[in-house]
């Protein structure tokens, strides 16, 4: 559809949107489209639908707190009625604007329904991501508890039980006693992460300077004959505990963005990547000598503080509210709901 000079600007999605369609696990499709559709004067819509095509429908997940904030002027047109946008997918999975969706006056006042199932959507999404933490955290525990022969200490065992307050909390139901339960778990995984980082520190300092010099490295290894094992072993440890700490970072600082506590998720990290800059790995980047054709260039001696920046990345991307919902549908059914809402 072409638009002249002057036309409606259409609605341009935010960076993170949420698309649904009949199949999305929790949601009830029929519902939500009824619940939107019922938001916007139809008669303009229902004479640019066609027969045999799918459209997506685009609808900002907030209209008043958009509105307070001035983010949606491009939706205002002459009348200063706000707009959804409708688009048709196209062949090649492009969309083609149609036509503007004005919403309804009365409805700005009420709400917009796809912030409802924008929240619970990202709040569901951000619990299963807790969850495959605490997993995580299984496996690296176990890791662990391998290397150091079944003998974990208290910091670790502090983990344990912060990963499985996590794993009970995320069961609750009534939302206030979830709350309190992951505050308690979080604690938890406070003093975990803390004693686990000096764990960490002690074993990188006590790793000693393996001589370049394969002389050298012959000499050690006739004062013993595990030398080389032994600073693979050390070597090892070191990632794991590594691991522990980082999965025990993303954690509190997930758990603190689920909680709402957006200062307290950066400064989770903000205190990780600061800790991880006091690690002097120069010694165990000497474990190249006696291993010259590994590369390790993707070990925590290269990579400690990148890959918390990553989950840091990760983890406010997750947080981060949908600005758009999208719902994928097809002609009959944007029809169906239409035609009835205008009877």
């Amino acid at each position: 559809m072409n638009r002249r000079p002057g036309d409606i600007v259409p609605y341009q999605p935010g960076d993170k949107t949420l698309r649904l369609t009949k199949d999305t696990p929790r949601v009830d499709f029929s519902k939500t489209l009824g619940e939107v559709i019922r938001c916007f004067d139809t008669a303009n819509v229902i004479q640019n639908v066609k027969r045999g095509i799918e459209y997506i429908v685009q609808v900002p997940a907030e209209y008043q707190a958009g509105l307070d904030a001035g983010k949606y002027t491009v939706l205002a047109g002459k009348d200063g009625r706000q707009w959804a946008t409708l688009y048709e997918v196209l062949p090649n999975g492009k969309h083609s604007f149609i036509c503007n969706m004005p919403i309804k006056p009365e409805e700005l006042v009420r709400g917009n329904p796809m912030h409802d199932v924008s929240m619970n959507m990202q709040m569901m999404a951000m619990q299963q991501q807790m969850a495959k933490l605490t997993e995580l955290v299984q496996d690296a525990y176990e890791a662990v508890k391998r290397i150091e022969q079944g003998q974990t200490d208290d910091r670790v065992g502090k983990l344990r039980a912060g990963k499985e307050g996590m794993d009970q909390a995320l069961l609750i139901e009534d939302p206030e006693l979830r709350k309190i339960a992951i505050g308690n778990a979080l604690q938890l995984l406070l003093d975990a992460r803390g004693q686990i980082g000096e764990t960490l520190r002690s074993k990188v300092k006590a790793f000693p300077a393996i001589p370049k010099s394969q002389a050298l490295q012959f000499i050690a290894r006739l004062s013993s004959s595990s030398y080389f094992s032994g600073k693979d072993a050390a070597f090892n440890a070191i990632q794991e505990y590594y691991q522990l700490y980082l999965l025990a970072s993303k954690l509190l600082a997930d758990a603190y963005y689920y909680l709402g506590e957006t200062k307290a998720a950066e400064k989770s990290y903000e205190d990780a990547i600061a800790f991880v800059r006091t690690l002097d790995f120069s010694n165990v980047k000497t474990l190249q000598y006696i291993h010259p054709n590994e590369d390790m260039s993707d070990t925590v001696c290269e990579l400690a503080e990148p890959y918390l920046l990553n989950e840091r990345a990760k983890s406010i991307e997750l947080a981060k509210p949908y600005d758009t919902v999208e719902l994928l549908l097809t002609d009959n059914e944007i029809m169906e709901v239409l035609e009835n809402g205008e009877k």
